[in-house]
């Protein structure tokens, strides 16, 4: 991440409220959540699930949520960081941001983000920001888990929320709980459906 990137990041790209309009541009950086930064006409456009280097297809939506108005409509250049999301659940669920970069990728922008961080403060810009320690295989290793469970088509469900939304990505397993938080929400799931909860 260019840390120099700060000072252009401050205004958001903000069309006609009137229109709705598709917008081609150029990621250039990622921000703390995991989306793509781009600048259309000198101002900031947040894009989710776009990589740098990435030519992209966006729409903007004026009378969707104000977190939900700019849409990744297509990939027109797909980054070399881009890779298959191990994940069933990742295009819907709101729980992993980063599931479509590369692993080592992923460790650069963590620390990237934490050496842009420490710049807001005087005292620690000459702090040095070690290296990222990854894990030799990045899976099951949230030791707390908080899932909302929904009753749907008579059918007990529990998930994610999808980003910005109040709508529950049913999951069945996820890959970055615990193997025994992931084994108490079956658990729960089967007894609520037991007895009817």
């Amino acid at each position: 991440m260019e840390l120099s990137m700060k000072k252009k990041m401050k205004q958001k790209y903000i069309p006609s409220k009137n229109s709705r309009e598709n917008i081609r541009v150029k990621i250039e950086d990622l921000n703390e959540k995991g989306e793509g930064i781009a600048f259309h006409n000198k101002l900031k456009i947040n894009v989710k699930k776009a990589l740098p280097g990435e030519d992209v297809l966006v729409r903007y939506m004026p009378d969707r949520p104000r977190k939900d108005r700019i849409r990744l409509l297509e990939i027109l250049s797909p980054s070399a960081l881009r890779t298959q999301p191990p994940c069933q659940y990742f295009e819907q669920c709101g729980g992993c941001q980063l599931q479509h970069v590369r692993y080592k990728k992923q460790l650069e922008f963590k620390q990237n983000w934490l050496k842009q961080l420490l710049l807001s403060y005087p005292q620690l810009k000459q702090t040095a920001v070690d290296q990222v320690m990854g894990m030799p295989q990045p899976a099951s290793y949230r030791n707390k888990t908080q899932m909302p469970f929904q009753k749907r088509d008579e059918k007990i469900i529990y998930g994610l929320y999808q980003k910005g939304t109040h709508e529950v990505t049913p999951i069945d397993y996820c890959l970055v709980e615990n193997k025994d938080a992931n084994r108490a929400l079956q658990i729960i799931r089967e007894w609520a459906e037991h007895y009817r909860i």
